[in-house]
C-alpha cells in the first residue's frame, strides 16, 4: 500500500515537471540558444583579447628591430671613433654586442618561434608568423641579416681593430637602410594583420549581439502573451511558505521544501508555535504584528530581514514578506509570510562593507576608515582630558625594494611590515594604511611626550628589523612624524599635516628617526 502511494506521488511529480515544461518550452527554447550564444560571445572576446595581445607583442618586437639596428651601427660608429682618440670602448662593444644578439634571437624567434625578451628584459614566447606577406619580409630580412652578422663576429674576433670596424662600418652603411626598410614593412605588415583579425572578430560578436537581441524580443514578446496563471505560479515560487495564526501564534501551514533548507521536514513545524522556526529577535516582531492586528489596528504589507534556524543549529539570514490574511468577515484571521535565503546576499553585504573599510592588501584600516574613528577620537578628547596624536610612518628604503625585486616583493612585504607594525600598538590605537608605504596611527588615550617618543623609537626597532621574503632578505626602515591634540592642531586634517611635515623633517634629519610636530614651523596655507 505504502509502495503503491509512493509511486503515486512519484508519477504525479513527474506528470507535473511534464506540464510545466511544456507550458515554457516556447521560453525554455530561446533562453537556451541565448545562453548558449552568450558563452560564444564570451569565447569570441576571449579570443580577440588574447590575439591582439599576441600582436601588439609582435609590433612591438618588429618596432625595437628597427630600433636596435640602429643602435648596433651608432654602437660600431662610436667604437671605431672613441678607438682613434684613445678611449675606453668596453661599454661600447658590451652594448654592441648586446643589441646584435638580441636582434638576432628575436628575428629568429618570428621565423621558427621561440622566446627572447621583452623590454624588460623578461623572457618572451614568440610565435612564429604565418602569412605569405609576413614571412616573405622576414626572409628578406635573414637575407640581409645574416651577412651583417658574420661581419659582426669578424670584428668581435679581431677584438674590434681599427680595420675590422672599418669593414663592418662600411657593410652596415651598404645594409642598414634596407633592413631598416624592412623592419618598417614588418611592422605595417603586422598592423594590418592584426586590423583584419580583429575587424572579422568585431563583425561576428555583431553577429550574435544582433541574434541574442532578436532573440530577447522573441522572449519578451512570449512573456507578454503569459495568462494570469503564469504570474501567480512565479509568485509562489519561494523558498518557504507559511502561514501562522493570529490567535494562537501557531504554524498552520508551511511548504513542503523546508528539508532543502532547514533539515527538518514540514510536519516539524506543523500546528507547533512559531519559535521553533524563527529565532528569538524575529519571533518577537512578529509577535508585535499580531498583538497590533489583536487590538485592531490596520497593517499594510510588512517587509523585514530575519534568522531562522536550521536542524544543525545555525541560523540562517532571511527576508520575510508578510501579508494579513482576513475571514469572510474581514477580521484578521493569518499572517501569510513568504521567506527568501538572503544569507548569500549578507555574506556579500558584509564582505563589500569590509572592502569599503579596510585596506585590500594590509587588512589594515584604510583612509577613510581612520577619519571616521579619528573624528569620534577627537570628540571624545575635547570633553574628557586625555588627549590624542597622530603618527605619520612612512618607510625608509622601501621603494629600491620594490623596483630591485618587483611588486609582488613589496607587497608581501608590506604585509609582513603591517603585521610588526600593529604588534607596536595598543588594542585602543588605531593603524591604518594611507596608501603606498605610508601609515597613520591614532594613539588614544596618550601618555606624555616621554611616552610617545618610547614607543616610536620601538616602532622604529621593529620596522628595521629583516624581513625574508623566500630567499631575499629585505631591510627597510621607518620615519615617524608625531602631532598632539590640542597643541598641534584642532582638527584631524592639521593633526595629519603636522605630522607628516613632522615626518619629513626626520627624514631630513638623516631618516630612521622621529621629529614632534611641536619642532616644526607649520607650512603656510595655500
Amino acid at each position: 500500500m505504502q509502495d503503491r502511494e509512493a509511486a503515486g506521488k512519484a508519477g504525479s511529480r513527474i506528470d507535473r515537471y511534464r506540464s510545466v515544461f511544456n507550458r515554457y518550452r516556447n521560453v525554455l527554447l530561446p533562453l537556451a540558444i541565448t545562453l548558449l550564444l552568450d558563452l560564444l560571445l564570451l569565447a569570441t572576446n576571449t579570443v580577440l583579447t588574447h590575439r591582439l595581445e599576441l600582436y601588439a607583442s609582435e609590433i612591438n618586437l618588429a618596432g625595437r628591430q628597427r630600433m636596435l639596428s640602429q643602435r648596433i651601427s651608432k654602437s660600431a660608429a662610436l667604437i671605431y671613433y672613441q678607438q682613434v682618440d684613445g678611449a675606453d670602448t668596453a661599454a661600447l662593444r658590451q652594448e654592441l654586442e648586446t643589441a646584435a644578439a638580441l636582434f638576432d634571437r628575436t628575428l629568429r624567434a618570428f621565423a621558427d618561434g621561440g622566446d627572447t625578451e621583452d623590454a624588460s628584459g623578461k623572457p618572451l614566447q614568440v610565435r612564429p608568423l604565418m602569412l605569405p606577406a609576413s614571412r616573405a619580409t622576414l626572409a628578406e630580412a635573414q637575407a640581409v641579416w645574416q651577412p651583417v652578422r658574420l661581419q659582426l663576429q669578424v670584428a668581435q674576433q679581431y677584438e674590434y681593430r681599427r680595420e675590422a670596424l672599418r669593414h663592418l662600418l662600411q657593410f652596415l652603411s651598404q645594409r642598414n637602410l634596407h633592413l631598416l626598410t624592412l623592419m618598417n614593412d614588418l611592422t605595417v605588415q603586422l598592423e594590418q594583420e592584426a586590423a583584419h583579425q580583429a575587424q572579422v572578430l568585431r563583425y561576428f560578436q555583431t553577429l550574435v549581439v544582433i541574434t541574442i537581441f532578436l532573440l530577447f524580443l522573441w522572449v519578451l514578446r512570449r512573456l507578454q502573451r503569459s495568462d494570469q496563471y503564469f504570474t501567480n505560479l512565479m509568485e509562489a515560487d519561494s523558498d518557504i511558505v507559511l502561514s501562522l495564526d493570529i490567535a494562537g501564534r501557531n504554524i498552520t501551514f508551511i511548504s513542503r521544501n523546508t528539508g532543502r533548507l532547514l533539515g527538518y521536514p514540514d510536519h516539524y513545524y506543523l500546528q507547533r508555535p512559531m519559535d521553533r522556526l524563527f529565532t528569538r529577535k524575529t519571533a518577537r516582531h512578529i509577535h508585535e504584528l499580531t498583538q497590533a492586528l489583536r487590538r485592531g489596528e490596520q497593517i499594510s504589507e510588512q517587509r523585514m530581514e530575519g534568522e531562522v534556524i536550521q536542524s544543525s543549529g545555525s541560523v540562517l539570514e532571511v527576508d520575510c514578506i508578510i501579508k494579513v490574511s482576513s475571514d469572510a468577515a474581514g477580521k484578521p484571521q493569518e499572517l501569510l509570510i513568504d521567506v527568501r535565503d538572503i544569507s548569500e546576499r549578507k555574506k556579500y553585504e558584509r564582505e563589500l562593507e569590509t572592502l569599503a573599510h579596510r585596506d585590500a592588501l594590509t587588512g589594515l584600516k584604510n583612509r577613510n576608515r581612520f577619519f571616521e574613528f579619528a573624528s569620534q577620537a577627537l570628540l571624545r578628547a575635547q570633553r574628557q582630558p586625555d588627549g590624542i596624536a597622530v603618527l605619520f610612518i612612512d618607510l625608509d628604503g622601501f621603494k629600491s625594494v620594490n623596483d630591485s625585486h618587483g611588486h609582488d616583493t613589496g607587497d608581501r612585504l608590506l604585509k609582513s611590515l603591517a603585521g610588526r607594525l600593529v604588534s607596536c600598538f595598543r588594542r585602543s590605537d588605531t593603524v591604518c594604511r594611507l596608501g603606498g608605504d605610508e601609515f597613520v596611527v591614532l594613539l588614544e588615550p596618550v601618555g606624555g611626550r616621554e611616552s610617545v617618543a618610547v614607543l616610536c623609537e620601538k616602532v622604529i626597532a621593529t620596522l628595521s628589523q629583516d624581513v625574508q621574503i623566500d630567499d631575499i632578505s629585505c631591510k627597510v626602515g621607518a620615519s615617524i612624524g608625531v602631532a598632539f591634540y590640542p597643541q598641534d592642531g584642532s582638527s584631524i586634517d592639521d593633526l595629519v599635516t603636522r605630522a607628516d611635515e613632522a615626518m619629513y623633517r626626520a627624514k631630513a634629519g638623516g631618516r630612521g628617526g622621529f621629529s614632534f610636530a611641536a619642532e616644526v614651523e607649520p607650512c603656510a596655507a595655500d
